[in-house]
């Protein structure tokens, strides 16, 4: 959805219900035609079954029609075979087709490639051509930044989140950006919450919540492309998430909000306690390696040893079923638990508690 927004109706852009009228014909032809022209059958079966398992539990990204690779075989494969079954009194005029089909293609691969170089251009006619792509959004943000144009940065950001107010990617990273314009930051992540109580499910947004929670650093958070923007602001971005009940009633997305609040809980409070049970609360949901091995760290940290077996245990038990995955995940516990009785046994020698299990 790089260049039309994601449609909210038939008629919401007008061109969703043209766009299933044409491939409805198209699909209504492929079988009229699968007797007389079982090739051009084929190559359009499998240029829609491949989008098909892409958007569904494939689940490949479609930033920039990248993975159109894959189903566009179907369609080149039926080109190429055509040419061969075409009457030798056009097989001169057919290449000649194809030549200048050839050719039209190497210009248009120039013409693309050719602004590849200069990504500080390119990433502003990517994002104008492509007004509602996340991505082309961040990197002409990133962009800006590293040309010292922070206030450029959320104007992107802003302008992007307008197009598109309920994803809820663009509404998290609006926050990202807002040096030199601080004072803004309270109202800035007070419309966020409200934004976010309402946006569309994005399973990424969990996601990145976590991630961001993760890796802030208060001592370089003053250098940082939004100074205020702390683990204050990132609990009230979980909470407003956990409010939309798209995100509190999806076990993945459900599980990695609570996580969130656990390291909240450890790296802002120094609770232990509180990210230990926040890590056991985030697995019973839904059952991430990230969780457990979290979580029984934290256990170990605070000399639940016993406490800390035990949960692995019930991890083990929450292994995939799918005998190459089961294996490495219980590969992995094996190397968790291995580490937390190495701690245990140091901090029986030393009669006192050992706090230093590092978190992945």
């Amino acid at each position: 959805m790089d260049r039309l927004p994601a449609p909210n109706g038939w008629l919401d852009p007008p061109f969703t219900l043209a766009a299933f009228v044409i491939w409805g014909g198209l699909v209504a032809c492929m079988f009229w035609l699968r007797k007389k022209m079982p090739v051009l059958a084929f190559g359009l079966m499998f240029f829609l079954a491949g989008h098909l398992l892409e958007s569904t539990f494939l689940n490949l990204e479609l930033y920039f029609a990248h993975r159109n690779y894959v189903p566009a075989f179907g369609l080149y494969f039926a080109l190429v075979y055509s040419l061969t079954q075409i009457p030798k009194q056009y097989i001169k005029l057919a290449w000649v087709g194809f030549t200048g089909y050839l050719v039209l293609f190497a210009f248009v691969l120039y013409q693309v490639t050719s602004g590849w170089s200069n990504l500080y251009t390119a990433s502003h006619f990517w994002f104008e051509k492509n007004p509602y792509s996340e991505r082309a959004t961040q990197l002409l943000a990133n962009q800006l930044i590293a040309n010292g144009d922070f206030i450029g940065a959320r104007r992107i950001f802003d302008k992007a989140a307008e197009r598109s107010p309920s994803v809820a990617m663009l509404q998290i990273q609006r926050t990202q950006f807002c040096r030199e314009q601080e004072a803004e930051f309270p109202d800035l992540l007070k419309e966020t919450e409200e934004k976010l109580r309402v946006a569309a499910y994005h399973q990424f947004a969990a996601i990145e919540l976590f991630k961001i929670s993760h890796q802030y650093n208060p001592e370089t958070s003053a250098n940082s492309t939004c100074p205020p923007r702390d683990y204050d602001a990132f609990a009230r971005l979980v909470q407003a998430l956990l409010d939309n009940p798209l995100y509190a009633e999806n076990d993945f997305t459900h599980g990695y909000l609570i996580a969130t609040l656990g390291l909240i809980a450890v790296h802002r409070d120094d609770d232990l306690e509180r990210g230990a049970d926040l890590f056991e609360q985030a697995f019973a949901i839904y059952p991430a390696q990230d969780f457990a091995t979290y979580g029984a760290f934290m256990m170990g940290n605070l000399g639940q040893f016993e406490r800390a077996y035990a949960f692995l245990d019930s991890a083990r038990e929450l292994a995939p079923k799918q005998p190459f995955k089961r294996i490495e995940r219980l590969r992995h516990y094996d190397e968790v638990q291995t580490v937390i009785e190495a701690a245990q046994a140091m901090s029986e020698q030393s009669e006192t508690p050992v706090d230093t299990l590092q978190m992945p």
